[in-house]
């Protein structure tokens, strides 16, 4: 081999040894996603509750008014998917009928994605449509199928590409390697950064939602006259947290 060969060679061993770190940055992200989805849909069903708890309360307050009652009902049924989402899962348990997967997780997923993101990993990942029935199916050569992946591959399917470039590698030109090394890592690290962004949402959304459970909660303490005053702030909380209950993501 020339001069210019052991160059090239060289060149392509560190174009790939690049493109495996970028590549487990984006899969240890994929984690990272699954975590907040799940902690978000945990976050929401304890707010939905605090939310049942307080309109329970305020119904048995004589001098709160029926414009007020009207006001929180509306606000409920802005979030009747979620409260159905969350009341299958509960049926799912009592059954034993989430065997295949873990039926809450694709449940979070379905609760915090909007269905146009849902539909571009669908395209992505195959076997994702039957699991969300029941559950199966891996993507490209190492990243397994889950939340955390179908978060990845809404930003595109970047990681079945990789695999081509790894495994194939000794029937490709140094050059070519290279090349194709390097716009794939340039793909994940911009896919990487977007998901980043996506995931970092999620995370201020499920802190905002905890806050507002939280002050919700305090209220609910309050003795009946201490309690009329905040009527008009209490259905604001939860005309607001009902909103961020029915917020959804996209990549």
């Amino acid at each position: 081999m020339d001069l210019f060969g052991f160059i090239n060679s060289d060149k392509k061993d560190k174009a790939l040894r690049e493109l495996e770190a970028s590549q487990k940055a984006y899969e240890a992200l994929g984690q990272v996603g699954n975590e907040a989805v799940v902690n978000l849909y945990k976050v929401r069903k304890a707010a939905m509750l605090e939310i049942e708890k307080m309109e329970d309360i305020l119904k048995r307050q004589p001098d709160f008014d029926i414009r007020s009652i009207k006001k929180i009902a509306d606000a409920r049924a802005s979030i009747r998917l979620f409260t159905e989402a969350v009341q299958k899962e509960v049926r799912s348990e009592q059954n034993k009928e989430n065997s295949i997967g873990d039926n809450s997780e694709v449940i979070a997923m379905t609760t915090t994605f909007a269905t146009a993101a849902l539909t571009t990993a669908l395209r992505v990942l195959p076997g994702l449509a039957t699991r969300v029935g029941s559950a199966a199916g891996v993507v490209g050569t190492t990243i397994a199928l889950g939340i955390g992946s179908t978060l990845l591959s809404m930003a595109g399917p970047i990681g079945l590409a990789i695999g081509g470039a790894l495994v194939g590698s000794t029937m490709k030109k140094n050059q070519q390697i290279i090349e194709e090394a390097t716009k794939m890592k340039s793909d994940l690290d911009r896919n990487t950064k977007k998901i980043k962004k996506t995931i970092d949402k999620i995370i201020q959304l499920s802190n905002e939602i905890s806050s507002s459970a939280a002050k919700l909660s305090g209220f609910s303490t309050l003795p009946p006259d201490m309690l009329r005053p905040k009527y008009n702030e209490i259905v604001d909380e939860i005309v607001n947290l009902c909103q961020k209950i029915n917020r959804k993501f996209s990549v």
